[in-house]
């Protein structure tokens, strides 16, 4: 540890290198604007045309269905478009090009309300009669554009749909070309924002990868304070010991870490209260830091939650005032309080910022042998994985809802392989590289009724090892995956004990289940307990879902988490980079267009929290750990960054594949050795991975370009 006085010294030169990073960055916006835009054009081909019934949808390729309960499901586009630094979105301007009328009538399928997992249909079915007699729709085709921060980077977002209807007639068209403008002007928020500009690889490769803009990243200063450390752990002085195993695992991994007291940020940080003053100190250290990863070391009475509010539409509606949700801890932009009056989150005057900087995960202990199993468990699954438990995935799928029939299963299956179903991209588990074991609630039809696994054949089948648990179905503060909390004990899942088979990973759809301001539910259980879960991503209210689709709120946050770790662009292996890439995501969607507040996305997109270690390292792939790996291929690459032109050197035959951030392969080659000339400068800017395949191995690497 550093004397006192020399961290002082060290953070006043940073502080002064930031501050004139950010100064630059001013004037390089007053130099060259005062009033800009942002233009983007977005080309639509590919329809998808499905009956529902009486009823048809038709979704776009990287489109989403949405629209406000009983009116017509339009397919929307989502814009995420990087701003000028210092710049704030004013207005925007859609303006469709080449109209196209689909072939035949249409009477589209109208907008259903979400429903919690858990609770059940109010058995209703909504439709607006006036606007399916009305000759035109939308008449507003695009949302209001909010401006969104991701470590420092201003994002232009909104929503807008290139289609047009005729509800009375069915006619149904679509522009094939729509260009948007975003007008922005200089704000003193958005230079404010640049306080948080980060620049490690996992920042700019996650800007790039949801900017549909890429190459404006080049005009924000790059250069900036160097890392001081990754990991910023803060507990209460009495567990801070007990987190000495992990800092020195850490440590070995090339990951530094910080253990911090709540008694030294009470005392020694300003705010309106411990929440408030725990955030300042986060804040500081990742400005002063660049650090990536938080961990709150304590259930909520040593170190407390900050509850939002949320209210959703759903039957006769859903509002709670205190969802704990630790994006409070994650987001450094704003106060999520803008208005002054102490109800946290509110979606209309907080001004919300849903982009998190850093990913927090919560270790919910209340004494030092609930920390002790949680700090073993994880450094035991990063040091020792278990061979026999990669690539077998486990998904527990249960019946949502008889009518409209509703099932787990159809959910977990878009977790499978690509799917760009309900309009949007994601790349998913691998299905020729992984034994996929489940789980289902089978609906036997006629005579109309479910076959349901049973808690023995959940336990039977978690016992048998995976690495991932998928869960779709119902829970509670007390019951989870058909077992409650009178059933988890230190046998029911023996062989989880990181020995016999890894401690378990999970990600679970289910209401309540993750409750951590409740004294203790099934989740909090299951990842303090010696020998079951590492780490749960799991809900602390509501989870929701489409009745009788395979979309919902929380089903797109597992899409993209799931995305994020298997889309070869990415590969992002630490569970805390994938959770915060699916929040990022996911921001766009979650409000519907117009001003209709809806709810439901941003609902889960709050009480969705990381119970466990957010630097974890998720063991998805046995050639990925240290158990015969074999001798990487040697890639030679230069220039990297290049305008496109990139020369390969390869010293053995191999296959060649690069991806885009989608997942989607734009070049490939075989049977390469020596020098390859490459040219992607027509797939456009941004960060591609280049992977060499010969026999039994994989080497990979990212270029850049500019």
């Amino acid at each position: 540890m550093q004397p006192f006085i020399l961290n002082i010294a060290r953070n006043k030169k940073d502080n002064f290198m930031r501050t004139l990073f950010v100064l630059l960055a001013i004037f390089s916006v007053v130099s060259f604007s005062f009033a800009q835009t942002t233009e983007h054009t977005y080309r639509f081909t590919n329809y998808h045309i499905k009956s529902v019934g009486n009823y048809q949808t038709v979704v776009f390729d990287r489109t989403q269905l949405t629209g406000a309960p009983g009116q017509p499901l339009l397919a929307y586009c989502a814009v995420s478009l990087l701003l000028p630094p210092g710049e704030v979105a004013e207005s925007i301007e859609i303006v469709g090009e080449n109209e196209v009328v689909i072939p035949g009538s249409f009477n589209l399928f109208p907008a259903q309300n979400d429903v919690p997992i858990s609770i059940g249909s109010d058995g209703l079915f909504q439709k607006n009669e006036e606007t399916y007699c009305s000759t035109s729709f939308p008449l507003v085709n695009h949302s209001r554009v909010s401006t969104q921060y991701l470590n420092g980077f201003a994002f232009a977002m909104a929503l807008f749909t290139p289609m047009r209807y005729n509800p009375s007639t069915g006619q149904l068209s679509y522009y094939s070309s729509v260009k948007v403008r975003i007008h922005s002007k200089t704000s003193k928020t958005a230079i404010e924002a640049l306080d948080n500009l980060s620049y490690s690889e996992n920042v700019l490769l996650r800007v790039r990868g949801f900017a549909q803009n890429p190459d404006m990243v080049e005009r924000y200063p790059l250069n900036g304070p160097k890392q001081a450390y990754q990991l910023l752990i803060i507990t209460p002085s009495m567990l801070s010991s007990g987190f000495s195993p992990l800092v020195n695992y850490y440590s070995t991994a090339g990951i530094d870490a910080q253990v911090v007291s709540t008694e030294s940020i009470y005392s020694g940080t300003t705010g309106i209260d411990k929440q408030d003053k725990i955030r300042n100190y986060i804040r500081n250290e990742y400005q002063t830091n660049s650090i990536e990863y938080v961990i709150l070391g304590g259930d909520t009475n040593l170190v407390p939650s900050r509850g939002f509010y949320c209210s959703a539409v759903s039957g006769g509606g859903y509002e709670d005032y205190e969802i704990p949700a630790d994006l409070y801890y994650s987001g450094m932009d704003g106060s999520y309080n803008h208005d002054g009056d102490n109800v946290y989150g509110e979606a209309l005057s907080d001004s919300v910022d849903l982009l998190p900087e850093l990913a927090v995960g919560r270790f919910p202990v209340s004494n030092s042998t609930e920390l002790q199993n949680m700090v073993n468990k994880s450094v035991t699954y990063q040091t020792t994985p278990i061979a026999t438990d990669m690539n077998k995935p486990l998904f527990l799928g249960e019946l949502l809802m008889d009518t409209p029939l509703t099932l787990g299963q159809d959910y977990l299956n878009l977790l499978i392989d690509n799917h760009t179903d309900n309009g949007y991209t994601t790349s998913g588990i691998p299905s020729a590289e992984n034994t996929i074991d489940s789980l289902y609630d089978k609906w036997i039809d006629p005579p109309g009724y479910a076959v349901e696994w049973q808690f023995s054949d959940m336990a039977t089948a978690i016992n048998s090892g995976s690495s991932f648990i998928h869960h779709v179905g119902h829970s509670s503060e007390t019951y989870m995956m058909k077992m409650d909390s009178l059933d988890l004990n230190s046998s029911t899942f023996s062989n989880l004990n990181g020995v016999t088979h890894s401690y378990g990973l999970l990600y679970s759809h289910g209401c309540l289940c993750g409750k951590f301001d409740y004294d203790d539910c099934i989740a909090e259980k299951s990842v303090t307990m010696s020998n079951f879960l590492v780490s749960a991503i799991v809900n602390s209210r509501y989870g929701w879902f489409n009745e009788g689709q395979t979309e919902g709120p929380s089903q797109h946050l597992h899409r993209e988490f799931v995305s994020a770790i298997y889309n070869p662009a990415l590969n992002m292996r630490n569970i805390g980079d994938a959770f915060a890439m699916s929040k990022i995501e996911t921001a766009p969607w979650v409000d519907l267009v117009g001003e209709f507040e809806f709810g439901a996305q941003r609902w889960v997109h709050y009480d969705n929290n990381i119970l466990g270690d957010p630097a974890l390292r998720i063991w998805v792939n046995g050639v990925e750990t240290a158990i015969e790996q074999p001798t990487p291929n040697a890639i030679d690459v230069y220039p990297n960054p290049s305008n496109g032109q990139f020369s390969v050197n390869l010293a053995e035959e191999s296959q060649i594949l690069i991806f885009n951030v989608l997942g989607e392969c734009v070049f490939s080659a075989n049977n390469v050795q020596g020098v390859l000339s490459i040219y992607l400068g027509n797939a456009g800017a941004g960060i591609y991975l280049l992977q060499a395949k010969k026999e039994n191995s994989v080497s990979t690497l990212k270029l850049m370009v500019q």
